[in-house]
C-alpha cells in the first residue's frame, strides 16, 4: 500500500509538471506547486525524506476521521468542511 501512495503522488507531482507548478522544462519551483512545497529546505531537490513527508502529510488531511483509511466516509467528511 505505501509504495502505491509513494508511486503515485510521484506520478502526480514529478511526471506532470503542469500540477507539481512546472513548466515542462525543469524549472518545477518556478511556478511555486507542489514540488516546492515538499522542498522544505529549498536546495531545489527533494529528498526521499521531504517526499514522504509531504505524502504522509497529504494522507492524513485526507483521512478525515482518522481511521488509517481513505474512503468515501472521509470524502463525504471533507465535502462538509
Amino acid at each position: 500500500m505505501k509504495k502505491l501512495m509513494i508511486a503515485s503522488v510521484f506520478a502526480c507531482t514529478v511526471i506532470n509538471p503542469a500540477w507539481a507548478g512546472g513548466d515542462g522544462g525543469g524549472n518545477a519551483h518556478k511556478g511555486g506547486g507542489m514540488l516546492k512545497q515538499m522542498d522544505t529546505n529549498n536546495d531545489m531537490q527533494v529528498t526521499y525524506d521531504e517526499f514522504m513527508t509531504f505524502a504522509e502529510s497529504k494522507f492524513r488531511d485526507s483521512d478525515v476521521n482518522g481511521d488509517g483509511v481513505i474512503n468515501q466516509d472521509d470524502r463525504g467528511k471533507r465535502a462538509k468542511q
